[in-house]
């Protein structure tokens, strides 16, 4: 009935896909290939091969074409050569790398719009370099450190970014993630429950709308994997946008039998999903992310992780209904759905509701019994 459905809310993105877009495409490892399917010049390309075990490819537009991170491991930043070479309006073109475009396998990417080129930025007591795209809530920053404690990082949002992560470049060390849902430390590349004090690393705190901040924990621990003199940095940082991004967290419900029998939570996000990222913050449980390109109907059953360069893995168990209007977990157990766990989540639109022709999307196909 439509007195069901919700009135419109204020959104500065009704096109979701000029802003984030999730892509798949096959290997050919041909130098100069390029990928021309987006409705954006990508900012931050994040590539996995999903048919082997290669880590997942990291560029962005303001480190510069062919200098990969890893999301799965310490590793510092490399110069690929045959990596992504350019920034294009509607994609990117890249070499035969294969983590990227290795001939016959299957690959996804996750590609977000932040500002083009960077600009300076006097917010915090270190001065950054940002993009940022104020209307989707996204922001690229990188920084030298300078070994101090209790600085102040700019970036540029105008709001206050709800989960932020971190990776020093010129060192191995973890990658860095504060999500504000809880006041402890993650690390994409761990599978690790999260962290109390940041292993000696320092933490992110005091999240506002122009600065974070870089601290010690209780003065027990450095902040080199933070703020090292001299050290090279890159921070991606996402704030919520109602009817394009959801960031919070949800509470396991446990239960038991089959996919279409458990009794998993649903999420709310005020939109259809194109992606979603989740991690459970008191047990040791991979990242999990889904995304509505390697699964367009329900329930998904193909899973990357980002903290191990594993290929796609399918019915592992683990299944999530991605809806018109959010996300129902569909499966028992860990991972997703621990009885009372505590489970963190950040997701973006594929449509908002209304979408941009004032209609509300409809839900998703179904695949078997489940």
């Amino acid at each position: 009935n439509s007195k069901n459905l919700l009135t419109a809310q204020a959104t500065s993105v009704m096109q979701p896909k000029k802003h984030f877009e999730s892509l798949i495409y096959a290997g050919n490892g041909a130098t100069g290939r390029s990928i021309t399917d987006l409705q954006f010049q990508p900012d931050f390309i994040w590539i996995k091969n999903r048919s082997n075990a290669f880590s997942h490819a990291m560029y962005d537009s303001v480190r510069g074409p062919t200098k990969r991170l890893r999301a799965d491991n310490t590793a510092v930043e490399g110069t690929d050569t045959d990596g992504i070479t350019s920034f294009n309006s509607n994609g990117w073109t890249m070499d035969d790398n294969g983590a990227i475009n290795q001939n016959s396998a299957n690959f996804v990417a996750w590609c977000w719009k932040a500002g083009g080129a960077a600009v300076a930025n006097n917010d915090g007591t270190i001065a950054t370099q940002v993009s940022v795209n104020k209307d989707a809530g996204f922001s690229i920053i990188t920084y030298t450190g300078t070994g101090a404690d209790d600085v102040t990082i700019g970036h540029g949002l105008g709001r206050t970014p709800q989960f932020v992560m971190t990776k020093r470049r010129n060192n191995a060390i973890n990658w860095v993630c504060k999500h504000e849902c809880t006041t402890k430390v993650a690390y994409l590349d761990l599978a690790d429950q999260f962290d109390d004090n940041g292993s000696g690393q320092g933490i992110i705190t005091n999240l506002n709308s122009s600065t974070y901040t870089l601290t010690r924990y209780n003065n027990q621990n450095n902040i080199n994997g933070l703020n090292g003199n001299g050290d090279t940095y890159v921070s991606y940082c996402w704030a919520e946008i109602p009817g394009y991004s959801k960031i919070g967290r949800y509470r396991g419900k446990g239960g038991s039998g089959t996919t279409g029998q458990s009794k998993g939570p649903f999420i709310y996000c005020g939109f259809e999903p194109a992606w979603v990222m989740i991690k459970e913050v008191g047990n040791s449980n991979n990242w999990i992310v889904q995304d509505n390109m390697r699964d367009p109907s329900n329930p998904t059953t193909n899973w990357l992780y980002p903290d191990i360069p594993s290929s796609q893995e399918s019915d592992n168990g683990r299944f999530i209904d991605l809806l018109s209007n959010g996300f129902k977990i569909r499966s028992p157990g860990t991972g997703l759905n621990r009885d009372d766990g505590n489970f963190l989540y950040m997701a973006f639109a594929e449509t908002s509701i209304p979408s941009q022709f004032g209609v509300t999307p409809t839900g998703r196909a179904r695949n078997g019994s489940a």
